[in-house]
């Protein structure tokens, strides 16, 4: 007799699927008809997740993990409907290879009977085929009921501030509504910029609508909303939520809501926007490393980077807490760099003597399983080699296409196998790492009038993790990196 393990999934993406207990009575039923011995707990179950990507289904990659083991615990792995098991090509491909191949085990969808020959499988392939283009699909389809929402002027997310959500509406909320208004006229008409609002509204106990303190980029953010003009906006932002979209693809349409300000303030807004914009721009050069301490200095209190701000044409700089104008911050000092490095280089002499007393992080706190995860994603990547190799063989793919899928292959797996690298190297003691002699060397370095500043900000980035700096007190303490 068969052992049998099953998967379901449902997805919120469908509305006419089964449920899990159909899908599993169903399963279930199939076992008994082809003796198989289905055991409840190789039942795996994945409940609202969608198909598209193995990694984010937890229940789908426990049952991976749990057919690699040795003796394998089941012979075959039952699902509903193909789609079930993936409904990404690649995905289904990869898994199914390293069931059969590695583990033994075949995948058997109930409701599809296949064959053991050629035909089956492409049958097979058209089937998943299928599933990735009704997920694609859906996806597209649930955009353009998004882009459809917006153009209906109907608000899409969460309240922003200044409203609440009731029956699916913006409803006016008094208290923020009349921050929302404070906070345009006193940009607009008495001068204030974006940090001494938001020093204002910290300072003065006015939180954000999560309770927090304000930034300048939630400042921003507020006085460059259409929103608050009755509109409703759409597709400000690309996806990365980094930049903007063209203007062209923005959606704006009336909205039902009450609106905080009225036209003429929002353009006034944004033209003072624009400016302060090309005024930061243009003062701003964050390409250039101008010290050797740049982008490590943190101050003491808050946590925050402290920025580098140069006098007398860039020839002298020195440190202070942007966190400090925004209100968030005591810390309303700054220091000298050279000075501040001065400092530096005599702690680190000191620490040379005492390496005992060092504080030492790693330079990213990673998961105990993280160097599993990523030897099993090369694993992926040679089965992947092997399945693009055999594509081409079999005339699937033609010359030009292996040699595109390798290269892209071989380059994951150069990153891959870097980071796998760096990984084993942090997983040894960080003073067998970063002893007083490595210490001396990145000392040396950095004293040295024959290296540039770059090449000194190199290593001084590569051994410290960050300077805590108490301006008050002109105290520091170093926290090293492996």
């Amino acid at each position: 007799m068969q052992i049998a393990a099953a998967y379901i999934r449902v997805s919120t993406d469908d509305q006419l699927e089964f449920s899990p207990d159909a899908q599993k009575r169903a399963i279930t039923e199939y076992a008994k008809r082809n003796n198989m011995l289905l055991d409840e707990k190789y039942i795996f179950v994945d409940e609202g997740i969608s198909g598209r990507k193995a990694e984010k289904r937890p229940a789908f990659m426990e049952m991976i993990c749990t057919a690699k083991v040795k003796p394998k615990p089941f012979d075959i792995i039952l699902v509903h409907k193909f789609d079930r098991f993936a409904r990404n090509r690649e995905d289904s491909v990869v898994y199914k290879s390293l069931l059969r191949k590695e583990c033994g085990i075949k995948v058997i969808s109930i409701t599809e009977q296949l064959e053991d020959d050629k035909f089956s499988i492409i049958l097979e392939s058209m089937l998943e085929a299928m599933a990735e283009y009704y997920s694609l699909n859906l996806s597209d389809e649930v955009k353009k009921g998004m882009f459809e929402k917006a153009r209906r002027g109907e608000h899409i997310g969460k309240a922003p501030y200044g409203y609440d959500i009731k029956d699916r509406q913006l409803v006016v909320n008094e208290y923020e509504f009349s921050v929302v208004q404070m906070m345009f006229d006193m940009f607009v008409n008495k001068g204030y910029s974006y940090a001494a609002l938001s020093k204002y509204l910290n300072q003065n106990g006015i939180s954000t609508k999560r309770g927090g303190k304000w930034r300048i980029c939630t400042i921003k953010y507020i006085l460059t909303n259409h929103l608050y003009t009755g509109l409703t906006r759409y597709n400000y932002m690309s996806p990365n939520r980094y930049t903007v979209n063209p203007e062209k693809e923005w959606i704006l349409a009336e909205g039902s809501h009450t609106a905080a300000i009225d036209e003429h303030t929002f353009q006034k807004a944004q033209q003072k926007a624009i400016k302060q914009s090309e005024f930061a721009l243009k003062n701003t050069k964050t390409t250039n490393i101008r010290t050797w301490s740049q982008h490590l200095i943190c101050c003491a209190e808050c946590g925050n980077r402290l920025v580098l701000h140069s006098s007398d044409n860039g020839k002298y700089f020195a440190y202070e807490c942007i966190s400090h104008s925004e209100g968030r911050c005591t810390q309303n000092r700054s220091w000298s760099n050279r000075k501040l490095e001065k400092l530096i280089l005599e702690t680190m002499k000191y620490d040379m003597q005492n390496p005992h007393q060092m504080q030492i992080e790693t330079k990213t706190a990673l998961p105990s399983n993280e160097i599993s995860i990523i030897k099993h994603s090369i694993d992926k990547i040679q089965q992947k080699k092997e399945l693009i190799k055999k594509a081409y063989l079999a005339e699937i793919d033609t010359l030009e296409e292996y040699k595109a899928n390798k290269i892209e292959l071989q380059k994951e797996e150069k990153e891959l196998l870097k980071k796998l690298s760096l990984l084993e190297i942090q997983q040894q003691s960080p003073h067998d790492i970063l002893n007083p002699k490595r210490l001396q060397m990145f000392y040396n370095t950095l004293i040295s009038n024959t290296v540039s500043i770059a090449e000194k900000h190199n290593t001084a980035t590569e051994f410290i993790q960050k300077v805590l700096l108490d301006l008050q007190n002109r105290t520091i303490q170093i926290i090293y990196c492996i």
